[in-house]
């Protein structure tokens, strides 16, 4: 009892040991019908074979003997005749008797009979020709009185072994037919508890596959209508178990999503506001009280206005790139760009922002190749790791850009001396909506889609995006793109010989 208890936890606790067994009796129950195919077939081609070739080749060797009586007693009468050779008639009688001497090993015993007659009727044949041979004058006489009976009776011999044969041939048939029907009701008789057993196992897995299949069904049914927070309680130590547990690691994967998209839009709903407010206050104050208005603050409330005015525009970007690129749409146009030309466009501007924010801002992209790039698109990606960095560096840190020409890339890096990235989710932090959180007041601002479209723009580049940081120290960002040169400015002859 203790052995088959072992065995029965075995087959409980593996899911794939009991499909297994089912799908072994199945193939058990097809090598086994195969087998009893096989060997109706075998029979059949076995016996037809026998019929089709050897009953055919006697029938065909029975007549050939005819001809080549036939043949004898001509090549005899010619010679009696003076038209042909003694020589040629005992020739042909020798090959009459060679032919009976071969027919002689392959009849059957039941032919033995009919073949003695051939045989004596053969020798009192030939016996009689050599007479009418050795007795020219009396050829006529012989042959019609004595040879011709001999061979009637002759013929009538072979005919009837040629019956004979046939008959054969159709209880051969029978018999096929016989096998037939008995190798069916063995099929019938071996096959059928098989097929019994086969469905009593899929009736006791029947209970082992749909529970977990019906909590399945439930819990997806849950996470249709949007509750994340309903797990699978059902405890499995096998393939379905582990189905449950991807299962919930999924819903719980869900329920962070949704999280982050509430997250995401109440920052998007606070950073909306605020640059809103902002901008009806100092337009409400421009508006209402012109002259009560100094040019000075005039000049930083326009300021102020353009400020707020393109990062809702940034932002508005941003949304729209997220959009296209979930969809699919997300596309750049390479062109022959001046990339540090271009860089360094975006990168002007934080200057203001460094001084205002009392951090050190140094960047050199002066030795950026000329390159076939969307230039406002990796200008774009650069000002979103800078936006980033400039979030995260402390007042008095410093924040550096640098680009350059490695190899056969392009690479441009972003650094900081923020706080640092924990290394848990440093792998997330391209992901669309996640913020990473630093210390008690991690809520820096953003949606979160910055760098998942510096992700974008470096694959749709055919580069990639990177990332190290280390808690409490620096942070590097670092856009790696190939490099491919504008055909007026293309590499040094060597260079091109290389990469053909």
């Amino acid at each position: 009892m203790r052995i088959f208890d072992k065995i029965r936890n075995v087959f409980r606790g593996r899911l794939s040991l009991r499909l297994g067994l089912a799908y072994l009796t199945a193939v058990f129950l097809f090598i086994a019908a195969a087998y009893l195919t096989m060997r109706v077939f075998a029979l059949v081609t076995m016996e037809t074979s026998a019929i089709v070739g050897q009953d055919e080749q006697e029938i065909r060797s029975l007549r050939q003997e005819r001809r080549t009586i036939d043949e004898a007693v001509k090549a005899s009468r010619f010679a009696a005749a003076g038209q042909g050779s003694m020589e040629t008639a005992r020739k042909q009688r020798t090959m009459a008797d060679q032919s009976l001497d071969d027919l002689r090993n392959r009849i059957l015993p039941e032919e033995r009979p009919l073949f003695e007659r051939i045989e004596s009727g053969w020798k009192s044949a030939d016996a009689l020709l050599e007479k009418m041979l050795l007795e020219r004058g009396r050829a006529g006489a012989i042959f019609q009185k004595e040879i011709l009976p001999v061979l009637t009776d002759l013929g009538q011999s072979l005919q009837d072994m040629e019956e004979s044969r046939r008959e054969i041939s159709f209880q051969r048939v029978e018999r096929i037919q016989q096998a037939i029907q008995q190798t069916r009701t063995q099929l019938l008789v071996f096959v059928l508890p098989l097929i019994l057993v086969g469905i009593g196992l899929a009736w006791g897995m029947r209970r082992f596959l749909l529970r977990p299949l019906g909590s399945l069904r439930e819990a997806a049914d849950d996470v249709a209508h949007g509750h994340f927070d309903r797990p699978i309680t059902l405890q499995q130590n096998d393939e379905m178990g582990d189905l449950i547990r991807q299962f919930n690691a999924m819903t719980s994967r869900l329920a962070e999503a949704e999280q982050m998209k509430k997250e995401f839009v109440s920052m998007v709903t606070h950073d909306i506001r605020t640059p809103l407010t902002v901008l009806r206050l100092y337009a409400s104050l421009l508006f209402h009280t012109p002259d009560s208005v100094s040019d000075e603050n005039r000049t930083r409330a326009l300021e102020i206005i353009h400020r707020e005015t393109l990062n809702l525009q940034a932002l508005a970007e941003d949304l729209f790139d997220v959009t296209r690129s979930e969809a699919g749409a997300f596309r750049i146009i390479a062109v022959p760009t001046e990339l540090a030309e271009e860089i360094s466009a975006f990168l002007k501007p934080f200057e203001r922002v460094a001084e205002e924010k009392s951090i050190s801002f140094a960047w050199n992209v002066s030795s950026l190749p000329n390159a076939v790039v969307d230039g406002k698109r990796l200008g774009q990606a650069v000002r979103n790791l800078v936006t980033n960095a400039f979030k995260f560096a402390p007042s008095g840190g410093r924040v550096e850009v640098k680009g350059e020409l490695r190899g056969e890339e392009i690479i441009i890096e972003v650094c900081d001396n923020g706080p640092g990235i924990p290394v848990d989710e440093q792998p997330h932090v391209f992901t669309r909506f996640y913020q990473v959180k630093t210390g008690e007041d991690h809520h820096r601002g953003g949606t979160g889609l910055g760098l998942a479209i510096v992700r974008e723009i470096a694959h749709a580049h055919g580069g990639r995006a990177e990332l190290t940081s280390e808690e409490g120290g620096l942070t590097r960002f670092r856009i790696a793109l190939p490099f491919f040169p504008p055909p007026e400015s293309g590499p040094p002859e060597s260079d091109m010989e290389d990469r053909q």
